[in-house]
């Protein structure tokens, strides 16, 4: 495989530092082969017409019409046979867009959007098509993506929060296809009430014999299913759970960085900024730098 020190970044693509959303379309037969490149601190997904062959990794996967690549951060990648390839590009930093998760777990598709942690251990789901939607869904994903990045580009007022419900709407039609991980409504019902223990409970020193204990599970029994339903270990998702809470604050309250800590679970702002900087690979301060909101003095 051929590499590059091509590293993308969201900041280089997006003019407005407010929104980390990028829409980015090449056409048919303009893509240059063989350009590897690494995402810094953002999600593609790439929406295929044409053909042609995605490389990652040690992959060289070819790509036909309507396939739905899903690459995550750190992985190199490119694409080659590039005659008759078109893609379209949606490029979103999920730990900074600070949107609440909700119930949205329970749809399919919704953690390999917007992981607790980035995996990059099986490099085999990001070579490979995540999906391959009907003509139809296909289609209507394309033209939506295409006016997300017209409130994207554009200068006039509004266009920020325009293209924010855009992309909540195109995520969520996303999110629901594919194949569900789970599917017995009891374990889907186990799960929510886990997790909402865990929100409700952050500021709480919880470890995992706590949480087996609430979800009265051996705690091997715990881990296992929590892995399986989320992806992730229990720890790992309570830790990217408190880092929202945490960027949240930053983001829309004027409160010493310490105080925020105690709030989130973190024992003090050192180890908030430690976590913050190992796994969004940001910093307290940048977070409260690009504040979307910022409180009225």
């Amino acid at each position: 495989m051929q590499y590059t020190d091509t590293i993308f970044t969201m900041s280089k693509w997006r003019q407005s530092r407010d929104l980390p959303l990028w829409v980015y379309h090449v056409e048919r037969g303009r893509h240059e082969a063989k350009r590897f490149h690494s995402h810094h601190n953002f999600m593609e997904a790439v929406l295929v017409r044409g053909k042609g062959c995605h490389l990652l990794e040690d992959f060289a996967v070819p790509v036909c019409e309507r396939d739905i690549l899903l690459i995550p951060p750190g992985f190199v990648h490119a694409y080659c046979d590039c005659e008759e390839l078109e893609i379209l590009n949606l490029a979103y930093d999920p730990a900074h867009l600070l949107i609440p998760g909700l119930d949205g777990y329970q749809l399919p598709f919704f953690n390999r959007l917007f992981p607790p942690e980035t995996d990059t251990s099986d490099p085999r789901k990001a070579a490979y098509p995540a999906l391959h939607p009907s003509r139809e869904i296909f289609d209507k994903l394309w033209d939506k993506i295409l006016h997300l990045g017209e409130h994207i580009h554009s200068v006039e007022p509004g266009q920020n929060f325009l293209a924010l419900g855009s992309f909540l709407h195109i995520i969520g039609e996303l999110s629901q296809l594919g194949t569900p991980s789970v599917s017995g409504v009891a374990d889907l019902e186990k799960l929510q009430n886990i997790i909402n223990f865990m929100n409700n409970n952050l500021q709480k020193d919880l470890d995992i014999e706590m949480l087996a204990h609430y979800a009265a599970m051996s705690e091997r029994n715990f881990h296992r299913f929590f892995k399986q339903m989320t992806g992730s270990s229990p720890m790992q998702y309570l830790i990217s759970l408190r880092l929202r809470k945490a960027a949240q604050l930053l983001q829309f309250k004027s409160l010493p960085l310490d105080e925020i800590a105690l709030q989130c679970g973190f024992c003090d702002a050192n180890y908030l900024a430690r976590c913050m900087k190992q796994k969004l690979n940001t910093t307290p301060k940048k977070v409260q730098k690009n504040r979307l909101f910022p409180e009225k003095t």
